[in-house]
């Protein structure tokens, strides 16, 4: 097995053991609250990291503007008829 497909295996299997216990957890008597909250919270996280990310990439990205281009090079003569 390859590692591309190994590490498949193995998001599946965390995959299936994290939900596993999330429904548990909503069963579990006084475990509601926190089955909820923990993966909000976790998801709330990611999605702000996520901005974070993308906003430090946009600031810190520099941006070379093209040289100003000739006069010359703008105009365009129509083409002659016959």
């Amino acid at each position: 097995m390859d590692k591309a497909r190994l590490g498949g295996l193995i998001i599946c299997i965390v995959a299936l053991a994290v939900l596993g216990a999330f429904y548990v957890g909503l069963l579990t008597a006084g475990w509601g609250f926190w089955t909820i909250a923990i993966p909000v919270a976790i998801g709330f996280t990611l999605v702000m990291l996520l901005g974070l990310w993308i906003g430090w990439t946009m600031l810190s990205t520099k941006v070379e503007l093209p040289p100003p281009a000739d006069e010359e090079e703008e105009t365009v003569e129509p083409p002659a008829s016959e």
